[in-house]
């Protein structure tokens, strides 16, 4: 215990960032424990001192001062102050005095080793919590030093980093020795050790990423909205200028699409969709859609969907291979969207139309309404099956004049139509299915 113990104690500060004064301190501590566990005759109160530069340890009986003594093991007489022996040390009501222990080299080989790792193992369990639980969220850098079932091990420098199996992306080969970026999820306890959590697959390691390599998104002049990832296939992100003068979306991608690819190339060459964030919904599930041109859009508020036409020969791309396309497109924007043909749209809408017409012609010759109560129905904008089968009958008759009785039965002949063509409907929607199955 000398030069050898201060050594191993400053290449432990150095590499794993614990204060000397720290680790000293442990080792006193273990240092004292074994010598009252291990010794035979041991004094009761022991402390041991270790110089912080040669490395010499002192061991000391501790006794409290007090007037009268009643265990004379732990205390020391105030009238015994003037007599005390050479290398007794006073401080305040506490006497030092210096011991030698029989095997004390033998202790401090076979027990306090033991105890110091623990006691470090402990310092470094706080450090990494100190270091990394602040940076939840954040993106960092680190090589690959081993592969375990679990997942694989990073070094981050003064902490290792574990990216378990569902963390990692699809696929993807990472090799000893890799530097690769990471998201912190946690720090998280396992084995009695501090591990920082790390994932490969979050969406927010493409935010982490775009704010390092495009700096208008790391000053706040570009917002990142919204973040959509299938993690080693397809990501799609929305972003906003707040400056007229920057276009989010070519600030992103780079000239020649040099940005995005620094990203790409990190994630192994996962697709990046860049697009615009719009507050008008119709116009934002548009820029969703993208590379796939959009004909038209109809919004569902309530149930929080979207019925999307787009030209046959773009179909494909609107859907996207495996759905992605779609499935990402409508998790940035929360609404359902349900992608329609061209051509199936309008076969839709002539049906439609053709519904529409036989109703109206069934109101007049088969219920009794007349050309001007279709006149005051299209113009209230009530002049479709759904909107009649929801009218109360008394409402209906107030506005078109009529007797209850019509008014009863106009109704009830919506109903039955509505149920007719909701069967119909249903039909549509699952051709459009096996069309994109």
């Amino acid at each position: 215990m000398n030069k050898q113990l201060i050594k191993a104690i400053e290449s432990l500060e150095f590499e794993k960032g614990i204060p000397k004064e720290k680790l000293i301190g442990a080792v006193e501590t273990a240092l004292a424990a074994a010598i009252g566990r291990d010794v035979d005759a041991a004094p009761k109160n022991v402390e041991v001192k270790i110089d912080p530069e040669s490395g010499e340890t002192s061991i000391f009986e501790v006794r409290k001062v007090v007037e009268v003594v009643t265990d004379p093991d732990i205390e020391v007489a105030a009238s015994r102050l003037n007599t005390l022996p050479p290398g007794a040390q006073v401080e305040g009501d506490v006497v030092r005095f210096p011991k030698q222990v029989r095997d004390f080299g033998r202790i401090a080989a076979q027990i306090a080793k033991q105890v110091i790792m623990q006691k470090v193992r402990e310092a470094e369990k706080e450090a990494v919590q100190s270091e990394y639980s602040g940076r939840v969220g954040e993106m960092v850098t680190g090589l690959v030093i081993r592969s375990e079932p679990a997942g694989t091990v990073l070094d981050l420098g003064r902490a290792e980093g574990m990216i378990f199996r569902h963390e990692q992306i699809p696929q993807e080969r990472l090799r000893y020795g890799d530097r690769v970026c990471a998201y912190v999820i946690e720090v998280a306890e396992r084995r009695s050790r501090a591990q920082v959590v790390l994932s490969r697959a979050h969406p927010g390691l493409i935010r982490r990423l775009f704010e390092s390599s495009v700096a208008e998104v790391g000053s706040g002049i570009v917002e990142i909205k919204d973040v959509e990832r299938i993690p080693g296939q397809r990501t799609k992100m929305s972003v906003l200028s707040h400056d007229p003068s920057i276009d989010a979306v070519g600030a992103c991608v780079g000239v020649r699409g040099a940005r995005v690819q620094t990203v790409i190339r990190e994630l192994k060459g996962e697709l990046i969709d860049v697009v615009n964030w719009d507050p008008d919904i119709q116009q934002y599930i548009r820029n969703a859609l993208v590379p796939a041109k959009v004909l038209s859009v109809e919004i569902d508020e309530e149930k929080k969907t979207a019925r999307v036409v787009v030209p046959d020969s773009d179909f494909s791309q609107a859907v996207g291979r495996r759905w992605q396309n779609v499935s990402l497109a409508s998790r940035l924007t929360g609404y359902s969207l349900q992608i329609l043909k061209e051509s199936l749209a309008r076969e839709e809408e002539g049906r439609r139309l053709e519904s529409l017409a036989h109703f109206k012609e069934s109101l007049v010759e088969e219920v009794g309404l007349n050309e001007e109560h279709l006149a005051v129905l299209e113009k209230e904008g009530l002049l479709s099956v759904e909107a009649i089968a929801v009218r109360p009958p008394l409402d209906l008759a107030k506005l078109l004049d009529i007797k209850r009785k019509l008014a009863r039965a106009v109704v009830l002949f919506a109903q039955s139509k509505m149920r007719v063509d909701t069967q119909a409907t249903e039909k549509v929607e699952e051709v459009a299915e096996n069309n994109i199955s």
